[in-house]
């Protein structure tokens, strides 16, 4: 079982002989004496370096600082509590004492059973008071770090709070405003009527219920003069025994959300307003549509009469070019067609049976579907390319290409690669005579 540790006082006394009672009854009564000084400065050196407890201090020392300054320069630098030991009750130096706050005073001689009582109410008091402090400085952190503006009054209704958010809407420092009454630093008024709000203290302290002041438009105006929209509720602050002793008001900046409503208004009105415009202009477009109905269908129906004139022109045009088609082809059996079946039939070197068979395909094929889709690859292909590809499908080779061409083999092959590139067919193994023969 963890034993608690030891309260650890520091005895300051200049007799030697009452020292040392002191320290031997301390340690029987269970407490550790962690240094005993004769003097003032000794007593605040020790109080830096052992950081005791408490300090049972003598009120006069031999020096010329005594006890009682020196608690108060130990005071200063520590919140550890003193007990005053004195042979005197003079009231001088009791109201001396007094401006240090002891948490004890004994008169000389000491009875162990005085010291040891002191000593705990001393230690108790401490800690009541530690843990008084740190309250207070939780609550007021609190306080300033909410997003809230804070302000409490005294029951008379003069400021004792303010957080820094209260600080920036009214324009009052709270050093400033400390102890001036609610109704000069925090003006607040209708914002609809510019009428002040009063007696708001007189009003809470009254009727003791709080209230809040969301229900109407409310500004503050700030010390600069300006005006901040602002929503606020105000309680009464009450003690353990439920007596009012102040009031507290909390309040907000809403001048954004205000900012916000009237934006969203305009833009209602524009909304409505614009509803109403396009509907005026629906009607009109409504009617304007049913007035040129009659226009549309005489209008369809032309397109339609003009359509059928140009359907029986298409037709024309095509009788003609199939005419065109067959008397050229009529032509080109009766001229060129004898002259090439003569040349067939003379020796001819190997170049020239190549030429005369390929002039032979190239007229079969002038008015076929290869000749044709070939001339719409023109815009792809350049003429020797579209030449090539006649050759190609006719069965010749590379190197006869290249003969009747007047090109090497080798460039013939670059031309082959690019017709396919240019036909689609370059991540292809497609052959490319095959390809020709069945899309050309």
């Amino acid at each position: 079982m963890n034993q608690m540790p030891k309260v650890r006082v520091l005895v300051v006394e200049d007799e030697a002989i009452i020292a040392e009672d002191l320290k031997v009854g301390l340690v029987e009564m269970g407490y550790e004496v962690v240094g005993v000084a004769a003097t003032a400065q000794q007593a605040i050196k020790q109080a830096d370096e052992k950081d005791p407890d408490l300090v049972l201090m003598d009120v006069v020392l031999q020096e010329k600082m005594d006890g009682i300054e020196a608690a108060n320069r130990i005071r200063a630098k520590r919140s550890i509590p003193v007990i005053y030991l004195t042979a005197y009750s003079d009231d001088a130096v009791l109201e001396r004492a007094k401006v240090t706050e002891p948490f004890g005073y004994l008169i000389k001689p000491i009875r162990s059973r005085d010291l040891h009582t002191t000593i705990e109410m001393a230690l108790f008091k401490n800690e009541m008071a530690k843990r008084l402090k740190e309250s207070q400085e939780w609550f007021s952190v609190t306080l300033r770090s909410i997003a809230d503006a804070v302000v409490a009054t005294n029951k008379d209704g003069y400021v004792q709070f303010m957080n820094p958010v209260a600080e920036a809407l009214t324009g009052w420092r709270e050093k400033q405003a400390v102890g001036k009454a609610l109704r000069e630093v925090l003006q607040i008024s209708d914002a609809a009527t510019g009428k002040k709000i009063q007696g708001l203290v007189g009003e809470l302290i009254r009727t003791g219920e709080a209230m809040r002041m969301t229900d109407r438009s409310v500004v503050v105006k700030s010390r600069d003069g300006s005006r901040i929209d602002i929503e606020a509720e105000a309680a009464p602050i009450r003690d353990d025994k439920g007596s009012i002793r102040g009031i507290v008001v909390v309040f907000r900046d809403i001048t954004e959300k205000k900012e916000t409503e009237r934006k969203l208004q305009e833009s209602h009105e524009q909304l409505e307003a614009y509803s109403a415009r396009l509907e005026e202009q629906v009607e009109e477009r409504t009617r304007a549509l049913e007035n040129s109905q009659e226009d549309l269908k005489k209008y369809s129906e032309s397109l339609e009469r003009t359509n059928e004139a140009l359907k029986m022109i298409i037709e024309g045009v095509e009788e003609q070019k199939r005419d065109l088609e067959k008397k050229i082809s009529h032509n080109l059996n009766l001229t060129v067609k004898p002259v090439i079946e003569q040349l067939k039939s003379q020796e001819l070197t190997e170049t020239a049976s190549i030429l005369v068979k390929s002039l032979e395909f190239n007229l079969s094929n002038l008015f076929s579907s290869f000749g044709l889709k070939l001339m719409q690859e023109a815009n792809r292909l350049t003429p020797k390319e579209v030449r090539l590809c006649e050759m190609i499908r006719s069965g010749l080779s590379s190197v006869q290409m290249g003969e009747m061409l007047g090109i090497s083999t080798q460039t013939v092959l670059v031309h082959r690669k690019n017709i396919r590139r240019k036909l689609g067919l370059a991540r292809s193994k497609r052959n490319l005579t095959a390809y020709l023969k069945a899309n050309f």
